[in-house]
C-alpha cells in the first residue's frame, strides 16, 4: 500500500490492503481520511484508526485463525455504518457489534460455530457478558438490518433457532431483514420463531457437500415471495420444501440453482 492515501480525501472504496504488511503506522493514519475501507486484513491498531472515521459506510474485515479474538476490546461508534462484512470470526460476534450501529442495513458473517442464547440451551455456565445474549439476539435487535448472510461451519447443537427470547417469552426480531441468506457445512435445522422476520421476502439457502438441512416454521414468514435453494442439495429436502410452500398463504416459490 503506498503511503499518501489522506491526500486522496474523495476517495470512496479501498480494498484488498493487508495492513499488517503495508508500513501499518502510516497506513492507519492515512486510513482516517477515507469515506468506506473494504477488505482489510490483520491489525490489532486498524480499529482505534477506524473509529475516528465518522462516516465510515462499508467496512469489511478478514480474520486469520491467530487473530479472531482481536475485535473484542475494540470501542467503534460507527454511526454511519450501512454494511458490515467479518469473515473469520469464531463462536461469537466482537463485544461491540451491536451497540452503536444503528444505521447498519446489511451484514455478512462467516464464522465457525453460531452459539444460542442460553434460554435455548438450558443453562448459562461458561457464558461471556456477549454470549449471554446470542448471535442472534444481537443481530435480531439491529433496528434498520435488511439483508443478512450466515455462514457458519456448524450451529450449536445442529440448530440455528431464529428469534430472540427476553425474560422467557419471545420478542420482535429482525423486523426489516427482507433478505436471508444461510450456509452451514454440517447437518442443521433451522426453525423460525412466531415474532421473527415478519418481512421477510427472500431466503437463499447454500448447500455444502455433507450438509444436511431441515426447516421449521415457514408458515411464520408472512411476506416470503422465495426460496433459492442451491449447491448440493437432494431430493429430500427440495421434496420437503417444496410441501412447505405449498400449505404457505402466499405460495412462495422454489428455485433451483
Amino acid at each position: 500500500m503506498p503511503t499518501g492515501t489522506r491526500k486522496l480525501t474523495a476517495l470512496h472504496t479501498l480494498g484488498v490492503v493487508n495492513v499488517s504488511a503495508s508500513g501499518t503506522k502510516s497506513i492507519l493514519e492515512d486510513l482516517k481520511n477515507i469515506t468506506q475501507v473494504s477488505g482489510i486484513n490483520k491489525s490489532e491498531k486498524l480499529f482505534s484508526a477506524i473509529s475516528v472515521l465518522v462516516h465510515l459506510e462499508s467496512l469489511s474485515v478478514w480474520l486469520d485463525k491467530d487473530s479472531q479474538g482481536c475485535l473484542d476490546d475494540i470501542s467503534l461508534r460507527l454511526k454511519s455504518l450501512g454494511s458490515l462484512k467479518l469473515h473469520g470470526l469464531g463462536d461469537k460476534l466482537p463485544e461491540w457489534s451491536g451497540k452503536h450501529l444503528t444505521k447498519l442495513t446489511k451484514i455478512d458473517l462467516e464464522m465457525t460455530t453460531v452459539m444460542k442464547q442460553p434460554e435455548e440451551t438450558g443453562t448459562t455456565e461458561n457464558a461471556s457478558s456477549q454470549g449471554k445474549k446470542g448471535v442472534m439476539m444481537l443481530l435480531g435487535m439491529l433496528p434498520e438490518l435488511c439483508i443478512l448472510r450466515i455462514c457458519a461451519k456448524q450451529f450449536q447443537d445442529g440448530e440455528l433457532i431464529v428469534k430472540v427470547i427476553k425474560n422467557a417469552i419471545e420478542d420482535n426480531s429482525f423486523e426489516k431483514v427482507k433478505v436471508l441468506e444461510i450456509a452451514c457445512g454440517s447437518s442443521a435445522k433451522v426453525s423460525f420463531g412466531n415474532k421473527a422476520m415478519k418481512k421477510l421476502e427472500q431466503l437463499k439457502i447454500d448447500c455444502s457437500i455433507g450438509s444436511k438441512y431441515e426447516f421449521a416454521g415457514l408458515e411464520h414468514l408472512p411476506e416470503l415471495k422465495e426460496v433459492w435453494l442451491k449447491g448440493s442439495y437432494d431430493d429430500a429436502l427440495k421434496q420437503d420444501l417444496q410441501s412447505q410452500l405449498d400449505k404457505h398463504e402466499k405460495r412462495p416459490v422454489l428455485k433451483l440453482e
